[in-house]
């Protein structure tokens, strides 16, 4: 398959707010399609630049020092995104699921894609079971250097997901939790984030790459979706790159954000969509307006469940998503009602349609893969 090469042209700020210093230049962004089949060759084998399981034949010749990978892993109904930076560390943001998935096939995929079975840190966004409840299961064979989570354990009561008798890890994530050790847990809150220092980015030892925590703990004085509201959100900053982790944050976050960052900062490539692309809770149109997000990415489930993404989404993302060659993704109007597109030509992508979706970027341009 041969790369789709988009320019846009945007500004971008450097990797501090507070700097104001700003650079116009000349984005490309490559959108491709990837085979997630489990790789064949050994990793000591891989090399920059082949298909990202080191199975087919795509060659990313503009991205050859493409070090940053962001995996949008599909796991259905649930979030499950692993960050690898070029320092060779990692960072998993959430594990868990409520339909569609397997944790056998989660552990599988990061087996696959880490140098080791060791995880740097994982970020548990916020106790709600689909961004949780397969970390029993999934990270069982893995070593895990930092948890950085909100809440008290008590709060992460949900059973491991499981499909089958012979998955023994029942007890669930605060079973769990409770055999690691406390002083490598750390919980954040609302009072502990300050985008003028680099104290958050310390957390992750990550390098060359700027992981922010932006948000925690956030307050919903509205009762609209008060777990989801709290959750962890990161900034991921390479160079001229940026993108926006969300978990499941809501309108109340959305706005916390926006008072608290200039707005130029949070102008970014790519966007999670918070909630799995819900149009009740969150991507507002005013977040929408002020990220201004050249890629979007749902993780959500394709058969009929809660609706995500939502239709409603189309009109507040396309003014700032690119235009691309044709993907498929589905729709949804309300939870009773959807429809699919094999031919959609903007920037957003749901790993319901798209499989697996791997972000890469060398840290001035970017690429898009996809696996289904």
């Amino acid at each position: 398959m041969q790369p789709i090469h988009h320019r846009a042209t945007r500004l971008l700020t450097a990797a501090f707010a507070s700097t104001g210093l700003l650079t116009a230049c000349t984005r490309e962004i490559r959108i491709e399609q990837f085979d997630a089949t489990p790789a064949t060759e050994s990793k000591s084998a891989a090399r920059p630049g082949t298909a990202i399981d080191g199975s087919g034949t795509i060659a990313l010749t503009a991205l050859q020092q493409a070090p940053l990978e962001i995996h949008f892993i599909k796991v259905g109904q649930g979030d499950c995104t692993l960050v690898k930076c070029p320092n060779g560390k990692n960072v998993l943001v959430d594990c868990g699921s409520l339909k569609e998935a397997h944790p056998l096939s989660t552990r599988n995929y990061l087996r696959d894609h880490l140098d080791q079975m060791h995880i740097d840190t994982l970020v548990v966004t916020h106790p709600d079971a689909d961004h949780y409840n397969m970390i029993p299961y999934s990270l069982a064979p893995f070593t895990i250097g930092r948890i950085v989570m909100i809440g008290d354990p008590s709060e992460y009561d949900a059973t491991a997901y499981v499909t089958s008798a012979s998955q023994k890890s029942s007890h669930g994530f605060e079973n769990w939790l409770s055999h690691f050790d406390p002083s490598k847990v750390t919980v954040v809150d609302q009072d502990d984030i300050d985008e003028s220092t680099a104290a958050d980015h310390a957390l992750f030892d990550t390098g060359e790459v700027d992981i922010y925590i932006v948000a925690a703990e956030i307050d919903d004085p509205g009762n609209l979706s008060p777990v989801n509201t709290r959750s962890i959100v990161l900034m991921v900053s390479f160079d001229e790159f940026d993108c926006l982790l969300t978990g499941d944050a809501t309108f109340p976050t959305e706005d916390a954000i926006i008072a608290k960052y200039p707005a130029d900062w949070l102008d970014v490539d790519v966007l999670k969509l918070g909630h799995h692309g819900s149009r009740v809770t969150s991507t507002s149109p005013v977040w929408a307006n002020t990220v201004k997000p050249e890629v979007c990415i749902a993780s959500a489930a394709y058969t009929k469940m809660h609706g995500h993404p939502s239709h409603d989404l189309r009109e507040r993302l396309e003014p700032h998503t690119d235009t691309v060659n044709a993907h498929k993704i589905r729709w949804w109007n309300g939870k009773d009602s959807s429809y699919n597109l094999s031919d959609y030509k903007e920037a957003t992508y749901s790993t319901a349609r798209s499989g697996t979706i791997v972000v890469k970027s060398d840290g001035q341009t970017f690429s898009v893969l996809y696996s289904e």
